[in-house]
């Protein structure tokens, strides 16, 4: 049996309780940079597609460093 795997994170900067929790320091890094690295290795470790669902331009700034994370952009309407 044959399974077609991804792994789809949508993020996005519009927290009202914490705005910009995405991108807070956390040390020298954040959360979503932390998030792109581990979807980084699963697409190079086990060929699993990754994708970040993703609208806001520091965020996209970001998950550019990460040439195996494909960046779908959505629009919040």
């Amino acid at each position: 049996m044959n399974k077609n795997i991804g792994i789809f994170v949508p993020a996005r900067l519009g927290s009202h309780r914490l705005p910009n929790k995405q991108i807070l320091p956390i040390g020298d890094t954040c959360m979503f940079d932390i998030c792109c690295q581990k979807l980084q290795y699963i697409t190079t470790t086990y060929g699993i597609p990754t994708y970040v669902l993703i609208c806001d331009e520091p965020l996209i700034e970001i998950a550019q460093k990460y040439p195996n994370v494909v960046i779908k952009y959505q629009y919040l309407f």
